[in-house]
């Protein structure tokens, strides 16, 4: 992965998670000062370099239906879902 988020070609990672956000590419790509856009809400705002990174807006909502598991996906839990207007402008 080192090689990769070093990369010429490779300017900066995305990752619009609506779920738990924390991740070794994050971690990774911060590690290598690469600048991410990712969501504002989760674990990786622990971690990221606010210099480096453009943190989307959005709100939390409750997750689908379908996508709930017994004892895992509750029907209380929530996703975030990121602004699309702030996707838009990250890029």
């Amino acid at each position: 992965m080192t090689w990769l988020f070093n990369h010429d070609n490779v300017k900066n990672i995305v990752n619009i998670a609506h779920g738990e956000g924390f991740g070794l590419p994050l971690f990774e790509a911060a590690r290598e000062g690469l600048p991410v856009t990712t969501i504002g809400w989760s674990g990786q705002v622990d971690f990221l370099n606010p210099k480096l990174t453009a943190m989307l807006g959005g709100t939390l909502t409750e997750i689908h239906p379908s996508a709930q598991q017994k004892d895992i996906l509750l029907a209380e839990s929530q996703w975030f879902q990121p602004n699309p207007m702030d996707i838009n402008r990250s890029y």
